[in-house]
C-alpha cells in the first residue's frame, strides 16, 4: 500500500503539469491574439454572468493525443 502523503505528492505533480500545459496554451492565444487572450481572462472572472454554458476556445480545451486526427489524416 502506498503511503498517503506519496499519493498527494503524485497528485499535486500531475495537477502541476495540466496547469502549465494550460497556461502554456494560453500565453500561445495571447501571441495570436490579444483580443481574444483578453475576452478568455474577463469570461474566466465573470462566468457567473451567464445562465448557459460559454465555452472558451478550442485551442485551449481540446487535447487530441493521437496525431492523426491533429494531421487531418484520418
Amino acid at each position: 500500500m502506498v503511503p498517503v502523503c506519496m499519493c498527494l505528492v503524485d497528485m499535486n505533480a500531475q495537477l502541476q503539469k495540466l496547469m502549465d500545459v494550460g497556461n502554456q496554451r494560453l500565453q500561445e492565444l495571447r501571441r495570436f491574439n490579444e483580443d481574444v487572450y483578453k475576452a478568455v481572462l474577463w469570461l474566466r472572472g465573470h462566468q457567473q454572468m451567464f445562465s448557459g454554458i460559454v465555452h472558451e476556445p478550442m485551442m485551449l480545451t481540446v487535447c487530441a493525443e493521437d496525431t492523426l486526427f491533429i494531421s487531418g489524416n484520418n
